[in-house]
């Protein structure tokens, strides 16, 4: 992406990440969003965990309503308000919905989730797809997946190193 403007967000990001003055924690309910940014006829926003708190996930969870088309990369998905926001879809044929995840992911993400396990739909229905990775290591098979991604309708792409997880908004 060409755009000096959100070159300039990263950079503030970053130098405020290694400011001796950096302040990880943020006050619940606090939000620092990335500001919109318009590239030819897209609109790009980066957002940055954790100044962001739960601003990412209510981004994904409005960009949900009315989905007719999905497509989700990702490693794992354990965030409770985004799969409330997918609940209804596991039982709509109307949505074309299709996925795909890492196990190992989802077994790390499921050994320490309280929820009720009917959230977690998307691991047994034939529209997704389980495609192990495996985390770096010098002499072994480079297939780590890393980038999380949402195709909504064709339309907005969501996109990032951002888990579709709790544990991202502190991350």
């Amino acid at each position: 992406i060409d755009a000096p403007e959100i070159a300039a967000q990263y950079e503030a990001t970053f130098a405020d990440l290694i400011s001796p003055d950096h302040h990880h924690p943020r006050a619940k309910g606090e939000r620092a969003m990335g500001k919109p940014v318009r590239l030819g006829e897209a609109i790009i926003t980066p957002d940055f965990a954790p100044a962001a708190g739960e601003g990412i996930e209510d981004t994904v969870i409005a960009a949900l309503k009315n989905v007719r088309r999905l497509r989700i990369m990702a490693f794992l998905m354990s965030d409770d308000g985004i799969l409330a926001a997918l609940a209804p879809l596991a039982h709509d044929h109307q949505v074309d919905i299709r996925g795909i995840y890492d196990p190992s992911g989802m077994e790390d993400a499921l050994r320490s989730n309280r929820q009720n396990r009917s959230r977690f739909w998307f691991l047994h229905d034939a529209r997704f797809v389980a495609a192990p990775s495996h985390a770096f290591h010098e002499q072994g098979e480079q297939d780590f997946m890393h980038n999380k991604v949402m195709i909504i309708n064709d339309e907005v792409v969501i996109t990032g190193s951002y888990n579709f997880s709790e544990n991202a908004e502190a991350n």
